[in-house]
């Protein structure tokens, strides 16, 4: 699967997720017209697990995106 499909098929599992929490979330990142930096609007726990996920990134570890919404879902 080349990376615009990919995106394609995130979007798509986004869109069709039941979670309400997902879709609040992909709702404000789309109708979010202000300065405000996304950063200050996410939780500290949200903050700590991104934080974890780019240092797993720095050291080569990677996760499927698909497995990291589930767990977000299973919050």
């Amino acid at each position: 699967m080349n990376i615009a499909e990919y995106k394609l098929e995130l979007v798509n599992y986004i869109l069709n997720s039941p979670n309400e929490r997902i879709m609040a979330i992909y709702n404000s990142l789309l109708n979010n017209k202000s300065d405000e930096d996304f950063w200050d609007l996410l939780s500290a726990n949200q903050k700590q697990n991104l934080k974890k996920g780019i240092e797993d990134l720095n050291k080569g570890k990677k996760h499927d995106a698909f497995e990291v919404l589930e767990e977000i879902e299973n919050e």
